[in-house]
């Protein structure tokens, strides 16, 4: 999917996320998950990949951008 002239904003930390490796990465929050399709509400959401590790748990690990980076390497 391509979204040709659109800017995104992080939010995070309300700044543009410039089209540039590992970015633009999207996070998709479901509220009632554990609900049939129908009665989900997903909402899709832009960062910055070092804000979203900044707030991860130390053991949470990024592996997506990780494997983008060692592509970008």
């Amino acid at each position: 999917m391509k979204f040709p002239d659109t800017e995104f904003a992080c939010c995070f930390c309300g700044e543009t996320v410039e089209r540039v490796k590992p970015d633009v990465g999207s996070l998709l929050y479901i509220a009632r998950f554990d609900r049939s399709e129908e009665e989900q509400s997903p909402h899709q959401l832009f960062c910055h990949a070092e804000c979203l590790r900044s707030r991860l748990h130390q053991s949470a690990k990024l592996y997506a951008v990780d494997a983008v980076m060692m592509d970008f390497l």
